[in-house]
């Protein structure tokens, strides 16, 4: 199983989220973007895991949101991470950026804890928007003619996700959910 932790969006800021994606996908010349559904912020990646892990897994990571509280998530803006003549484009966080790094934080003790290799690499919280995307112009010209995004999300939990392909679709599917300690009832 090809595991990951993560804050996912509600549905209606989802949409908001897409349409904008729109803009960037009609200023390229090819690209794989994210589907609608598939768009959270990830927390911790986890690769492939055996199945046993699972109940180690759920036991951490209840702990980890027990720790935590909701939080709002802001957008910041659009950047890209260079690769040759190609790009993986995201969105940046503003608001919020403090608690996902904490809850990062404390989801990388919590699976320390039960032998998960901790990250080499520091925490950036961001929303993948596409992966190997070639713009029409140079992105700095593509971002100032699409312009900003505004939506307020609110982080109420974490959630355990699989990664999986079908039909040569890549479908991320959430596995179990951890809400915050405010939002247990």
């Amino acid at each position: 199983m090809r595991l990951f932790v993560a804050v996912r969006f509600e549905d209606p800021v989802k949409q908001v989220i897409y349409n904008w994606q729109e803009l960037f996908r009609h200023s390229s010349f090819s690209g794989n973007f994210t589907a609608k559904e598939n768009y959270h912020i990830t927390i911790k990646f986890l690769g492939d895991t055996e199945p046993e892990m699972i109940k180690p897994l759920c036991r951490a990571l209840r702990s980890v949101a027990a720790k935590a509280e909701p939080f709002v998530i802001e957008p910041g803006r659009a950047s890209t991470f260079r690769k040759g003549d190609e790009s993986l484009l995201y969105l940046s966080v503003d608001t919020g950026k403090e608690a996902l790094w904490k809850l990062a934080d404390f989801t990388e003790d919590e699976l320390a804890g039960i032998g998960i290799p901790r990250e080499d690499r520091p925490f950036k919280s961001h929303i993948t928007l596409g992966r190997r995307v070639r713009f029409s112009d140079e992105f700095k010209f593509v971002a100032e003619d699409v312009g900003p995004i505004s939506f307020t999300s609110n982080a109420r939990g974490l959630s355990l996700m699989e990664s999986t392909r079908e039909k040569g679709r890549l479908v991320y599917k959430e596995l179990y959910f951890f809400p915050f300690r405010r939002e247990r009832q």
